[in-house]
């Protein structure tokens, strides 16, 4: 498994214990059309893009291009490498758990 595929299996891993209340999309480049990020994600109404990362790997022009776009639209985006940025996804998803949130909530959560 790569360096990459670890971290997504750990985010799966993780994403699975949302169960039904979270919708999971991986888009599969393959050359055609609009590309995005590794997931697009709906949890509790709120859309959640996430980009896997190997430990030091950086994001690049066109992902930033995209990051920026979701972040304008009022989504929340994750770019996971370590089991530290796991964690953080951990935290805002129970967050979110804990009562309905307004996408101002969402944009001002660090």
């Amino acid at each position: 498994m790569t360096p990459e595929g670890k971290v997504k299996y750990k985010i799966n891993e993780v994403l699975k214990a949302y169960g039904k209340d979270l919708y999971k999309f991986m888009p599969v480049p393959g050359g055609f059309g609009p590309s995005s990020l590794d997931y697009i994600l709906c949890y509790r109404g709120l859309f959640i893009a996430i980009e896997a990362k190997k430990l030091g790997g950086k994001t690049t022009a066109r992902q930033n291009f995209i990051i920026r776009q979701i972040k304008d639209a009022g989504g929340k985006v994750f770019v996971i490498s370590n089991d530290v940025d796991i964690a953080m996804l951990v935290e805002f998803l129970n967050w979110l758990s804990e009562k309905p949130r307004t996408p101002q909530e969402v944009q001002q959560w660090p």
